[in-house]
């Protein structure tokens, strides 16, 4: 848990690794809207949009997930909330393949001009 803090040392190399190859991938940040219910009654959101969105990222769209962090995957029945985060799924998977053969055309073209 502690590389996952705000601005800790090895998730900023994390993300500036990442930042370099982004142009590469369709990303989507999720983030909770609702607090996180914790012991002596209290909660927090765990992770706000602040944190779960990287900004300058090519191709990124950050979802709102209307539940709190434990619940935020989790769906007993095909609610909206989760016909919504399938649908992102679906389309990312529906894409998939064009774009890796996309990749793969680009990778061969590189190597070709070495």
């Amino acid at each position: 848990l502690n590389i996952l803090e705000q601005d800790s040392q090895t998730l900023q190399q994390q993300l500036g690794q990442y930042n370099s190859i982004s142009s590469y991938f369709e990303t989507k940040f999720a983030y909770e809207t609702k607090p996180t219910p914790l012991a002596l009654g209290k909660a927090t959101i765990i992770v706000p949009k602040s944190s779960a969105v990287v900004p300058g990222q090519v191709n990124a769209e950050p979802i709102a997930i209307m539940d709190h962090h434990i619940n935020m995957v989790k769906f007993a029945t095909q609610s909206n909330e989760f016909k919504r985060v399938a649908g992102h799924l679906k389309l990312m998977v529906d894409e998939a393949p064009t774009k890796v053969q996309k990749n793969w055309l680009t990778e061969k073209s590189m190597e070709a001009g070495r």
